[in-house]
């Protein structure tokens, strides 16, 4: 730490005409600032007697090199009056000064350190409303959920609730009524479902199993008043839980409130095993998916389909039918391929045949020139064109099936048109065929 001396300070005096001296002091030494304190006082007569404190003045301050700050002491008319100072006197001016070696020595420091802003306190919004639903201070709706009353305030309920909107402001019978009865809604799940209203958070409960029965009735009253936040805070829990006992009720609940990533892990959780399908098929909450949720139980049960073939494929049991793909056999169960598939069941089980060898050549012509092999005997060439037809349908060639054109049965309408373009042509009586 560097020490000050005397020599570090310069004092200046400005003496004005209608003022005592004002004094400067001016900091010279090497460090870039310093912070001190400067006390100045006029001394009157040989006693060295103060002239009061209305002729001295003192400052704290930060002085940077090279830069002087002015302390003004008093007026030359107020010292005059009161004898401070006599005509063609001297003065005598005590000056005196403190270096705060512990303060900051950089000035932009100490303006950093000082705070700029104070922060603002969290919000107490939810704490007021808590406060005013515990209180029921200004409640003016009483709602009676098995045989209890809860007492609320319409403006709360109806801005978090599009549901509470149309019955307490809108054309529903419940705009005028002071008592509302709620059905089919346990006191409890009520309860919380209007503090999360007020306060958009859940009481906190000791209990997870109580936390778990309450988020499964908090879902069907928020889908019921249509707070979705709610509805979703209440699915991400059930989705973190899913268990043997849970996922029956968890998969009725989630398919009839339109929870589709919560019905998505149960059927997950119930595929898992068949040690997790035949305990869960065996709990309350299954019985409930039976009876209440036929849609959810056929998505389970095409779930178990479609495991089940898929390890089938894997395990290659009960395979009827090999296919050579590039030298490599794969055995596959024709049932499934025709089920699946109207070109494997024509081709499996209908009265589709193995193109001849002829056609398969004169396919490959197509192929490879764009172009139909030459036949001089017209009746083989319409024979050909028939078969290729056939072909060219069965692999989707469609510029050899427009070639090959036969008739209205694949969708060939070119020919027909044509014949109906000569038979008027000719004047034919048409419907006098009939």
């Amino acid at each position: 730490m560097q020490v000050l001396s005397r020599e570090d300070f310069k004092l200046l005096l400005d003496a004005g005409e209608e003022q005592l001296p004002t004094m400067g002091k001016s900091y010279d030494g090497e460090r870039r600032t310093v912070s001190a304190t400067f006390r100045c006082r006029l001394v009157v007569g040989q006693n060295k007697q103060t002239a009061g404190s209305s002729a001295s003045n003192s400052m704290t301050s930060i002085f940077s090199h090279g830069q002087p700050k002015d302390m003004y002491l008093t007026s030359r008319t107020y010292a005059s009056d009161h004898g401070f100072v006599q005509p063609d006197d001297s003065l005598l001016i005590e000056c005196a000064i403190t270096v705060l070696l512990e303060a900051p020595v950089n000035a932009t420091a100490v303006a950093a350190a000082l705070p700029t802003s104070v922060p603002a306190p969290l919000s107490d919004l939810q704490k007021h409303l808590g406060e005013m639903l515990t209180s029921k201070n200004g409640a003016d709706i009483t709602f009676l959920v098995s045989g209890e009353s809860v007492a609320a305030h319409r403006c709360v309920l109806a801005a978090r609730s599009p549901v509470f909107m149309a019955e307490l402001f809108g054309h529903m019978k419940e705009k005028e009524s002071q008592c509302i009865e709620i059905k089919d809604m346990e006191t409890e799940v009520f309860r919380t479902m209007l503090h999360f209203i007020y306060t958009d958070t859940l009481p906190e409960q000791d209990d997870d199993d109580e936390a778990e029965t309450m988020a499964y009735g908090l879902l069907e009253a928020a889908d019921r008043y249509g707070i979705e936040r709610l509805k979703l805070i209440c699915a991400e829990k059930m989705h973190a839980h899913i268990s043997v006992h849970t996922a029956g009720m968890a998969l009725a609940l989630a398919e009839r409130h339109g929870c589709t990533k919560l019905k998505a892990r149960c059927i997950e959780f119930i595929l898992a095993s068949q040690e997790n399908f035949h305990a869960v098929a065996a709990t309350e909450g299954y019985k409930l998916l039976m009876d209440s949720c036929p849609s959810a139980l056929n998505d389970l049960l095409v779930a178990v389909f479609l495991r089940h073939f898929g390890e089938m494929l894997t395990s290659k049991k009960g395979t009827d039918i090999t296919f050579l793909d590039s030298g490599e056999p794969v055995t596959v169960h024709r049932y499934v391929l025709a089920a699946r598939s109207p070109v494997f069941m024509a081709k499996l089980f209908g009265d589709m045949k193995d193109m001849e060898a002829e056609v398969f050549k004169a396919l490959l012509h197509f192929i490879y020139t764009d172009t139909l092999s030459e036949h001089t005997d017209d009746d083989e060439a319409q024979t050909m064109a028939h078969h290729l037809l056939e072909v060219a349908d069965r692999y989707g060639m469609e510029r050899l099936k427009l070639i090959c054109a036969e008739a209205e049965r694949h969708g060939c309408t070119k020919l027909k048109a044509g014949c109906i373009e000569f038979m008027v042509a000719c004047n034919a009586p048409i419907f006098t065929w009939l």
